[in-house]
């Protein structure tokens, strides 16, 4: 049910002024915001212009659809159509100017309904006057604004509304367009905030966009890298199983010779017992670079720190690597220093770092290069150690990733080089830990390259006295078995328990005691290991940790609980070498602990009980 407000007529500019001027103060009246108050007086507005065009004028009506909450306010313009015919050019003109008027009000309040009435067609093209005005026809337009949800309208309030609008005089001309130009800046002052606003979002969207375009880049970054790490590590694995394939082939053949050839030929058993023991040395060299680096990456190296003279360590390395240097046809010239200098460090990883830049130096040099190895004060307070070839060399782009983990050089010209690409890694690793740092330098490929090491000198420690002056050619001296390690078997024939699922080790170990006076008994599981120490109650066991079903640890304890077996001597011999590895055969009633490969003379000790672990 519609609750009329007021009627106004629209003849004239001067009611244009009253209209818009009634609109705002129902408007006010009703509770609408200042910005709601000047949409609805634009619109209403907008809507009696389009009366005033009409030719038969109109009027304009206020009204609340429905009392209470969820009423709207309407306003309902009616006026008759336009006389001149839709052909008239001024007349379609006309009807634009209504159509556009129409649809800006439309915008303003939340709806607009059009009502052509009953009426004939419009206004016929021809004919009279009374055919004109019996074909004209009233049209309504209905505006549409809900109020605000907390005003609650009823009777009451329309009678003051009513009597508010009756009293109150019309504006003049003026004072409306003052107010209109007033309404006008503070829209113009809404839409500059509404555009700061839209600025700082904008700027806000560019920052974001900066951010995500960085973000996509950093992922990029992020993805190549794990696609050069892949391919790393596709290339460490080939390589890895080049490396372990290289030394187990020769070794093959050795023991197929050894099987072929007749006991009495000597010297032909040496010969392949020689290049099985290369062989396996090489194998542990390997498996030694990869557990270090392991170690270090995770922290667990400790370093057996002590004054230790450069010129000692630098002996150890050269007297180590010489044998490859010298089988690939290099001169190696030595220069040690003049004077003591003593550095605080692990002397075995000293040596190390040394031993891996010849090494590097001599698989990257084409047979018959030069080596040289040189070493001098630094300042006061440094020692620089250089190891200098005329190899390959290195580009600039390589001298910047050659100490990356699994980094290799280019291909050496006799393609002699070998190595997992750990051994520079490791070398950084090590001086870090020790306080010092390493580096390249290369003229570019093909003229050689040359690696620095630089470690910093202690100060008021005199050094261990240098072992002497490092020969510059020739082979390295044989080391001769130390005193307290030499082995003498006789009148120390034991019995031996050998329990390992690997035949070969097995068996081979087997010989060896054998070949030294001991006897041996062999199993390859736990259930006959302990049936075979029950029954022959031997003097040591050597046991492996893996073991098919019960591992050697249970084996160990059961064995511990055995009265008869209170005395054996048992031996771990494991793969498995970290700390924790050697507490738990501690605790499982071990009493030694080992790492294959063993040395021959280090087991053979242990087993006659002249060697300890």
């Amino acid at each position: 049910m519609s609750h009329k407000i007021v009627t106004l007529g629209i003849g004239s500019e001067r009611d244009m002024v009253a209209v818009r001027q009634r609109a705002r103060e129902i408007a006010d009246t009703l509770g609408f915001g200042l910005q709601d108050q000047v949409r609805i007086a634009t619109a209403v507005s907008e809507l009696a212009r389009t009366v005033l065009a009409t030719v038969a004028g109109g009027t304009v009506e206020f009204s609340i659809s429905d009392l209470g909450r969820g009423a709207r306010l309407q306003v309902r313009s009616q006026c008759g159509t336009d006389r001149r015919s839709a052909a008239d050019p001024d007349g379609r003109s006309a009807a634009l100017a209504r159509a556009e008027a129409l649809e800006s009000a439309g915008r303003l309040m939340d709806s607009c309904v059009v009502d052509d009435g009953d009426g004939g067609d419009g206004g016929a093209a021809d004919g009279g006057d009374d055919a004109g005005r019996a074909g004209a026809r009233q049209r309504s337009v209905v505006l549409g604004k809900a109020l605000p949800p907390s005003e609650v309208i009823d009777a009451r309030t329309l009678i003051r509304l009513a009597d508010r609008i009756a009293a109150s005089p019309v504006a003049s001309s003026f004072t409306e367009v003052t107010l209109q130009n007033k309404e006008l800046l503070d829209t113009l002052s809404e839409l500059r905030s509404k555009q700061d606003a839209l600025l700082a979002l904008t700027e806000e969207l560019e920052r974001t966009n900066r951010g995500v375009v960085a973000l996509y880049a950093e992922i990029e970054e992020k993805a190549e890298s794990l696609r050069q790490a892949d391919i790393h590590k596709d290339e460490f694995l080939a390589t890895l199983a080049h490396e372990l394939r290289n030394p187990l082939a020769p070794i093959r053949n050795a023991v197929e010779v050894m099987r072929r050839v007749a006991p009495s030929n000597v010297e032909s058993h040496a010969r392949a017992q020689q290049v099985i023991s290369r062989q396996v040395d090489h194998l542990a060299r390997l498996v030694d670079d990869l557990l270090d680096v392991a170690r270090i990456s995770r922290g667990k190296v400790t370093l057996q720190q002590a004054a230790v003279d450069v010129a000692q360590f630098m002996q150890t390395a050269v007297e180590t690597i010489r044998p490859f240097i010298e089988a690939r046809g290099h001169v190696l010239t030595v220069l040690p220093p003049v004077e003591q200098l003593p550095v605080m460090g692990d002397a075995v990883r000293l040596a190390q770092i040394i031993g891996n830049l010849l090494n590097n130096a001599a698989k990257y040099t084409a047979r018959g290069g030069r080596i040289a190895l040189a070493a001098g004060r630094s300042g006061a307070a440094s020692v620089r150690i250089t190891v200098r070839d005329n190899g390959i060399g290195l580009s600039e782009a390589r001298k910047d990733s050659i100490f990356d983990m699994f980094s290799q050089g280019d291909t050496a010209p006799d393609r002699a080089q070998d190595g997992l690409g750990i051994g520079l890694s490791l070398v950084r690793q090590l001086v870090t830990l020790h306080g010092g740092r390493v580096w390249v330098d290369s003229d570019g490929e093909g003229h050689g390259s040359c690696f620095i090491v630089e470690l910093p000198l202690i100060a008021d420690v005199r050094a261990p006295a240098s072992a002497g002056p490092m020969p510059l050619s020739g082979p390295a001296a044989d080391t001769p078995l130390a005193a307290d390690g030499a082995i003498d078997t006789a009148g120390t024939a034991l019995t031996v328990l050998l329990v390992d699922d690997n035949y070969d080790s097995v068996t081979m170990t087997a010989m060896m005691l054998e070949a030294c006076g001991h006897r041996t008994l062999v199993a390859f599981e736990a259930t006959a290991a302990l049936a075979l120490a029950l029954a022959h109650l031997p003097d040591v066991i050597l046991l492996d940790i893996g073991l098919p079903g019960d591992d050697g640890y249970a084996v160990a304890r059961t064995l511990r609980l055995q009265p008869t077996l209170a005395g054996v001597r048992l031996i771990a011999m494991t793969g498995y070498g970290t700390k924790a590895d050697q507490q738990k055969a501690r605790e499982a009633g071990f009493d030694h602990h080992v790492v294959k490969p063993v040395n021959a003379e280090r087991l053979i000790g242990l087993v006659a009980g002249t060697t300890f672990a």
